[in-house]
């Protein structure tokens, strides 16, 4: 996730997600309670749970669902309405020593 990107309130009817910060910082609105995550932590969202995430800084993370459902994500009509999502990244070297922990 880039810097200042977001991804609008929504849920999932029917699949969990969870959340693996690897590098960074992410901002995780869950219904209606805000948690920063930093790297090593771990969330999962239940099903039909809203939830909503950004990052200021700037975040890697892996989202591992137990399925995937077709049309299973469902947003607010007006929070459809967003930029397309960024989807390029550049990984710099301190970011990838980060994540593997090197010094």
């Amino acid at each position: 996730m880039l810097p200042g990107q977001d991804h609008p309130c929504h849920y999932h009817a029917k699949k969990e997600e969870t959340f693996v910060v690897l590098h960074g910082d992410l901002k995780l609105d869950l219904d209606g309670e805000t948690v920063l995550l930093h790297k090593g932590d771990v969330v999962t969202v239940e099903r039909n749970k809203k939830h909503s995430f950004s990052s200021e800084n700037g975040c890697i993370f892996e989202e591992i669902s137990t399925t995937h459902y077709v049309n299973d994500s469902f947003y607010d009509l007006a929070d459809t309405f967003v930029t397309p999502r960024k989807t390029k990244v550049h990984f710099t070297k301190e970011m990838l020593n980060d994540i593997n922990g090197v010094k």
